[in-house]
């Protein structure tokens, strides 16, 4: 989400992004990067970069997918209310959930992203296999019997590589 690229990516990649729970990054951190995205995508769009565009550029999956609740109240004030992006009535509900007027905000989550990945395959078979060499290349190699989409890549690893996507 640092990179250059991510402000490119389709709606529908940011839309999954914030509603996974396995997600490990602070709420305000991943609205500001989503702020950025709206952002980019008004001046793409040659449009003015305001908060009610960026509301309807986001649309309503990603904007309720962001968890404002469990942001803190001053990162909230700094971050969020700037950008216009929330209604009045959100913006009112959330400082009253903040400030304990309300018990639990209207339309948003207060759900704890538990930052685990969830690993799952959905390759019938490896004929390959997976092979790892100290001090060599690293690489996976896919056959598809149809077209697939690459929504994206992530690597683990201790160290930081340089990778390649053809």
């Amino acid at each position: 989400m640092k990179s250059d690229g991510f402000v490119t990516i389709e709606r529908s990649v940011l839309e999954e992004l914030v509603e996974k729970d396995s997600l490990n990054m602070q709420e305000v951190k991943l609205f500001k990067v989503v702020n950025c995205w709206a952002e980019n995508e008004c001046e793409r769009q040659g449009i003015v970069v305001e908060g009610s565009e960026k509301r309807r550029i986001l649309g309503e999956r990603i904007v309720k997918g962001i968890r404002f609740p469990l942001m803190e109240e001053k990162d909230f004030a700094h971050a969020v209310l700037d950008s216009d992006v929330l209604n009045q009535r959100e913006t009112y509900d959330l400082m009253k959930y903040f400030n304990s007027v309300l018990k639990t905000p209207v339309g948003f989550s207060r759900a704890k992203r538990d930052g685990k990945l969830k690993i799952f395959c959905r390759f019938r078979s490896v004929t390959n296999g997976w092979n790892y060499f100290p001090d060599s290349s690293i690489s996976l190699c896919l056959t598809a019997d149809k077209d697939i989409k690459l929504h994206a890549v992530r690597f683990f690893g201790s160290e930081s590589k340089t990778v390649n996507i053809r």
